[in-house]
């Protein structure tokens, strides 16, 4: 509970619960120089530039670009607005002009801030007050305590009366900040500049608690196989710290990172802010991944998203197919529904060519009456251009394969090697209004095989799998027979 007085710092003694409330007591403007420790605050007045790389591995770089007025000879620079995830061994402080302008002596990070147990331990001895409220007349009446002991609870000497603070109502008030009390996490850099004048700084480093993704929307054309692809940048933020007008650029691909202690995460506020246009964004290849700088800063506070339109493509080729994969030879009562697979070449002439990074994609139909319909959706791979990703909208209800073992005979069982020939057939329906190619992927179950006899020839395949591609009519059937010969290790006598 905040009393008044300023720079009187007050504790809620109820229950042993602590809020501590004060006045204002820092200068926070450029150059402020502390009398006491010589110390000089960069402030976020003194920002003149940030810029953040996301990374797609909860990871972040940080350029935190500032500019201050030194004075000559030697002092310490106090660097505060950092985030709560900053890696400390990452911390590296550049200068912006002539090497012999400005030199760093020392540097280090400091994650202490004011906390309850910490004021106590810095009156430790020292004489507080406790403000007690009468409830008849809601006046304050003030007791004098001296603070004798924070060991094992806390114990104050008031008027001769050793009490424990858990235990008394009221509030207890400190005169002021301990002398080197901070109020956040700050950088520090011990410097020697040899004459006064403005320095301009640049402090970088890593941080976790932000991430970054991709998703992507495509709307297929109902009459031809074509598609519109648009692409959005997911950006979230659950660091600690605000990002105000910063320069965002986001790298697809995942760095070597090594194991290390990471900090206690913030509790993320998940709001979400939806992007504007979509715009095309060129990538740069850089030690082969692909950097995407973000058109305009963006302000993302803690706990937020946002997403911004990176890719446009209105014409993209696609080739649609049907496919059954089976994984064992077997007959079943009811047919199955094909799997509907569509693939495109991620190149120029194909209405694409754009490195994409990894993401989901989400696939609508637009329908005269209902508008936009959501059809389903898959994870794409990183695709470089001249790639030709796969992707699955799930199964096809009037495309089926219906799958039946004709015959089963062993030709030979030794010690040596078991033989069987199996004969399958996989009966194809089409219910569409035009011609569909299904491609049967049949897995073999042995580890040495052969197709003796087939109704459809073969197209490539590989050591497990035979593969077929089967035209059916529209409105037709087709079936595929084949027999295959297995071979299998001997029996164990």
């Amino acid at each position: 509970m905040v009393g008044s007085g300023a720079g009187r710092f007050h504790l809620s003694l109820m229950k042993g619960l602590a809020l501590i409330a004060f006045a204002p007591f820092w200068a926070h403007h450029s150059g402020v120089q502390a009398q006491e420790n010589l110390a000089i605050e960069v402030g976020f007045a003194d920002r003149t530039d940030l810029a953040v790389t996301f990374y797609q591995q909860d990871l972040a770089q940080i350029r935190d670009r500032r500019s201050v007025i030194l004075p000559a000879g030697e002092g310490v620079l106090l660097w505060p607005g950092l985030t709560a995830m900053v890696e400390p061994q990452s911390l590296f402080l550049h200068h912006h002009g002539k090497p012999d302008d400005f030199k760093m002596l020392e540097q280090g990070y400091d994650a202490r801030t004011l906390t309850r147990e910490g004021l106590l331990q810095a009156y430790l001895g020292q004489g507080v007050h406790i403000y007690r409220t009468d409830p008849k007349t809601g006046e304050d009446r003030i007791e004098k305590a001296r603070v004798l002991s924070v060991a094992d609870g806390v114990l104050l000497d008031i008027a001769g009366r050793i009490e424990s603070l858990e235990h008394i109502p009221g509030r207890l008030v400190f005169p002021q900040l301990p002398k080197d009390a901070q109020l956040q996490p700050h950088y520090s850099a011990k410097f020697f500049a040899p004459k006064k004048g403005p320095q301009d700084l640049t402090l970088s480093y890593l941080s976790g608690g932000f991430r970054w993704s991709a998703d992507y929307v495509a709307i297929l054309d109902d009459d031809d196989p074509l598609m519109a692809l648009k692409g959005r940048i997911s950006l979230e933020n659950n660091s600690g710290a605000d990002l105000d007008a910063a320069a965002i650029t986001v790298i697809a691909g995942q760095v070597n990172r090594k194991e290390a202690m990471q900090p206690i995460r913030p509790m993320a506020l998940n709001r979400m802010m939806a992007a504007d246009a979509a715009v095309m964004l060129a990538p740069d290849a850089m030690a082969d991944r692909y950097l995407y700088r973000l058109p305009h800063k963006i302000s993302l506070a803690h706990g937020e998203s946002k997403q911004v339109g990176f890719v446009d493509l209105p014409q993209i080729k696609l080739l649609k197919s049907y496919l059954h994969r089976a994984n064992d030879l077997r007959s079943l009562d009811q047919p199955l529904s094909a799997d509907l697979e569509l693939s495109f070449t991620n190149e120029d002439d194909a209405g694409a060519g754009v490195p994409l990074p990894s993401g989901v994609m989400r696939f609508y139909e637009d329908d005269e009456k209902a508008g936009l319909v959501f059809v389903g959706e898959d994870q794409i791979a990183a695709t470089p251009k001249g790639g030709r990703p796969s992707l699955s909208l799930g199964k096809a209800f009037d495309v089926t394969i219906k799958p039946l073992r004709r015959t089963y005979e062993i030709i030979e069982n030794s010690a040596a090697r078991q033989v069987t020939e199996v004969g399958q057939s996989y009966h194809l329906h089409n219910e569409k209004k035009t011609a569909v190619d299904v491609t049967i992927e049949q897995a073999m179950p042995a580890p040495s095989w052969e197709v003796i006899k087939q109704s459809h020839e073969q197209i490539e395949g590989t050591a497990q799998q035979a593969r077929w591609r089967i035209s059916v009519p529209a409105g037709g059937d087709v079936t595929l027979d084949f027999t295959v010969q297995l071979v299998q290790p001997g029996r164990v006598r």
